[in-house]
């Protein structure tokens, strides 16, 4: 796990790829978008240590607590 900052474009640009292959009608502007409100993403690569799958996480705190 690690920050959404510290992804590369190249990072970037393998999860657009992959995210506009599973979502039909993808928008790369929105997709951008969401990514930047996240705090944190999990990236899984293979062994060339290309993107092969990723799921972002959003910290929220509610009436001070982080759920």
């Amino acid at each position: 796990m690690r920050r959404v900052t510290s992804l590369t474009e190249l990072e970037k640009n393998e999860m657009w790829a992959l995210f506009h292959t599973a979502y039909a009608g993808a928008n790369r502007a929105a997709f951008e978008r969401d990514l930047s409100e996240k705090n944190h993403v999990i990236v899984l690569k293979d062994e060339q240590r290309v993107v092969q799958g990723f799921s972002t996480l959003l910290k929220l705190e509610v009436e001070g607590a982080c759920v």
